[in-house]
Parts: C-alpha cells; structure tokens; sequence
C-alpha cells in the first residue's frame, strides 16, 4: 500500500538538479549530498576519474552541484559564439587507425571524440611515464627471472599524476573506452581484453597520444615559422 507521504518523497524533486529544493536544505544536509557526490567523483563509487581532474575541472564540478544544476550545460541560445565554436570544435571525432602498419593483419579503425586541453596534458604525462617505465623495466629484467609483480615493486614512477605503474594502467583503461565512440568497446571490455587483438589496448593508446604530440609539433612549427 502506497500512503501520501511515500507519494510526496516519491515526486519531490532531486535536490542536486533543483536549486530551489537544494536551498531548502539544512547545511548539515547540503554538506551530506556534497560529500556523497565527491566520494562518488573520487571513486569510492564510480569510474575513478575524479583525482585526475585539474583543479579547474574539480572547481566547476564542485560549483555545479552546489548550484543545483547537476552540471548541465547551458541552453544553446545562452552561449557564447566562441563558447558554441569551442563545443562544435570538441564535438569532431577523428579515426585512430589500429594495426594499420602491419600488412598481415587488417586494420581496425576506431572512432574517437576529442580530447580537451586538460586532458591532452594528462595523456602526454602518461605516454612519457609509460615510456620510462617501459625502459625501467628493460634495465631491471636484463639478465633476471623476475615476475611481473616483483617488477613492479622495483620500477619508479616519476609523476604527480599516477601513483604507481597499475594506477597508470588502470586511467588507461578508462581513457580508451571514454573516448572512443563505439559503445561495444566499453570500459569492461578493454580491462578484460575480451574480444580484443594483442596490443590493441597498447597502440591504440599510442595512436592518440601520438596524434595530439604531432598536432602540438605542428602547431608550434607554424608559430616559429610566421
């Protein structure tokens, strides 16, 4: 049997999407829902993705929820005509061409959205950790039967970012189903490799890591040569 007051709690609205509800909050309760949406953006719940966000992101994200918003983007017609230029240019997808190289093998392309700024600096500093660690790694197996997990407890990893080498691996695997555009590729799907090639994880990851280092390069190119 449902009574009034289940119906009430049922229809009220959501207060991290109705700035109205949200002020009818105690502060007690305002800091509850707070933490609640951090600890989920940490990834005590969640993808995990919260700590790699630059203080800027996690500053509007924050912002967000205490507007009640729940981080919605404006109405198109409240924008900006560079704001709608920057969202038109974020919204292109390019093809990373997997395995393009090897001429027993067919290539797999894998469509992929933008990456921002922000998140560009952030592959750049785990392609260059991933390089050291790789080159670590060479130097302490040479000559040595050592497992994989013995490896890892000697390798050191140089970054503000990533706090070990399975922390890196595992922003990897998030990175790559965040960011290509078919959905059967999914998060699960890269961690478990299922249905996967050999080093389809690792040269996809290149292709777009390489990508933005050469759009850099480029770049810079033009700006020297003006």
């Amino acid at each position: 049997m449902t009574t009034d007051a289940d119906t009430g709690a049922e229809s009220a609205p959501d207060p991290m999407e109705d700035a109205e509800t949200w002020e009818e909050l105690s502060r007690e309760e305002q800091s509850d829902r707070l933490d609640e949406g951090l600890a989920d953006m940490r990834g005590e719940s969640g993808d995990g993705a919260w700590r790699h966000l630059d203080e800027g992101e996690q500053t509007r994200t924050i912002s967000a929820i205490e507007r009640g918003d729940g981080g919605q983007p404006r109405a198109q017609e409240d924008l900006s005509e560079t704001e709608k230029a920057m969202q038109a240019a974020l919204e292109e997808t390019w093809t990373a061409e997997v395995f393009a190289d090897l001429d027993d093998v067919p290539t797999v392309p894998f469509e992929c959205r933008e990456l921002d700024a922000a998140e560009q600096q952030t592959i750049q500093e785990a392609f260059r950790v991933m390089s050291d660690l790789e080159a670590q790694g060479e130097q302490l197996q040479d000559g040595r039967d050592v497992d994989a997990a013995d490896l890892e407890a000697e390798l050191d990893i140089d970054s503000d970012t990533f706090d070990s080498p399975s922390d890196l691996e595992e922003w990897v695997t998030w990175l790559l189903a965040d960011i290509t555009v078919d959905d059967a590729f999914d998060e699960k799907r890269f961690r478990s490799g299922r249905g996967l090639r050999t080093n389809t994880r690792k040269l996809l990851f290149m292709e777009i890591a390489l990508r933005y280092h050469e759009e850099s390069e480029r770049a810079m190119k033009f700006r020297t040569e003006r």
